[in-house]
């Protein structure tokens, strides 16, 4: 082990030009750009859920809730479920759901402060609505008979960045201000720098896309091996290079530039040490979380090693397979399930 730190420390401190220019060529600059001409054009509109429910006073309240589940039934009811807990069956004296869900939103003097604010820093969601209507439309190319949801947004007490079901997509933008939000502080334990970099705008859309996958690929399971996990989250990540192919890939990993640039100029000691470890075909719980799971570093690497280092390099993998396997398209990538196949017939092998 000791032997593969001076390895990756070596190539680390090769010149910062020959970095740049490997990052160049590993930053999707190959992603497909399928003609999408014949595909129409997809009219996206984000209804401001967060805004309906803030207009909501002492005197109209009922009024508003009311319209709300008559409107918007499903994500309205996804909404005071998911987030407050609150049923509309609930039958306990002295309950009643739009007096209880007011009380927690537009009736409560911090959730209206955090809401002027998102209003503040979100006033028009123009620029995604247009990136996202250029990526449903490669969404379409893909998947021709896929439906596409609903989106709203609303404002939540920080838990989830998409809230979605086979109807309709919410984003909740509490999570989207910036990773130096000053509330984000009071969740510091639960939400670290290297998270809270990804609750920034240019997000919302990759998160928007990655929720339409969800249904497509299976979750990852105890019986799998670490390349298994590898090559099911490399397959998401081609499949978001696909539908967001001028996306930079920081975004879609989640990394900072100087991070992704690592990884590129690292790649060959990386692949070594997963595959020289034996790591490959683990089933331990504990390699899954140290290289799969968000975490400040990779355990065994180089501080300067992001995290979920195992996932990017499954990315690379299907990359490779996708290029040595021109005629194969998303749904036959997804339908391949035998990941050691999918690594052979890949050719993938960095060199240092």
């Amino acid at each position: 082990m000791v032997h593969k730190h001076r390895l990756f420390f070596v190539i680390f401190n090769i010149s910062i030009a020959v970095i740049t220019m490997l990052s160049s060529c590993g930053n999707g600059n190959e992603n497909p750009h399928p003609d999408i001409s014949k595909v129409p054009e997809q009219q996206v509109e984000i209804v401001r859920l967060d805004q309906i429910i803030a207009s909501a006073n002492p005197g109209n309240y009922k009024q508003v809730f009311s319209d709300l589940t008559s409107k918007h039934p499903e994500i309205f009811e996804a909404y005071y479920t998911n987030f407050w807990g609150l049923s509309a069956n609930d039958t306990s004296a002295n309950y009643n759901l739009f007096d209880t869900l007011f009380v927690n939103t537009a009736g409560n003097k911090w959730m209206m402060q955090l809401q002027d604010t998102i209003s503040k820093i979100y006033s028009d969601l123009d620029d995604v609505e247009e990136e996202l209507a250029e990526a449903f439309r490669y969404y379409k190319y893909y998947f021709p008979d896929s439906s596409l949801p609903k989106l709203y947004t609303y404002t939540g007490p920080f838990v989830y960045q998409t809230l979605f079901n086979e109807t309709t997509l919410g984003i909740e933008l509490d999570m989207y201000m910036g990773q130096h939000f000053g509330y984000y502080g009071a969740y510091e334990s639960n939400m670290p720098l290297y998270i809270t970099f990804r609750f920034d705008r240019p997000f919302i859309s990759l998160n928007v896309m990655r929720s339409l996958m969800d249904g497509y690929l299976p979750a990852p399971t105890m019986e799998m091996s670490l390349l298994d996990a590898m090559v099911l989250e490399g397959k998401m990540m081609y499949y978001l290079d696909c539908v967001l192919p001028d996306m930079e890939d920081s975004i879609k990993m989640g990394y900072t530039e100087e991070q992704i640039e690592w990884c590129v100029a690292n790649e060959a000691e990386i692949w070594k040490f997963f595959a020289g470890e034996e790591l490959l075909f683990s089933k331990r719980t504990d390699d899954m979380r140290r290289y799969m799971d968000d975490a400040p570093t990779s355990v065994g690497m180089p501080e300067e090693a992001p995290g979920r280092v195992a996932a990017w390099t499954g990315w690379q993998i299907i990359r490779a397979y996708m290029r040595e396997n021109p005629d194969t398209d998303l749904n036959d990538l997804f339908n391949e399930i035998d990941a050691l196949k999918i690594l052979k017939l890949s050719g993938y092998g960095p060199e240092s």
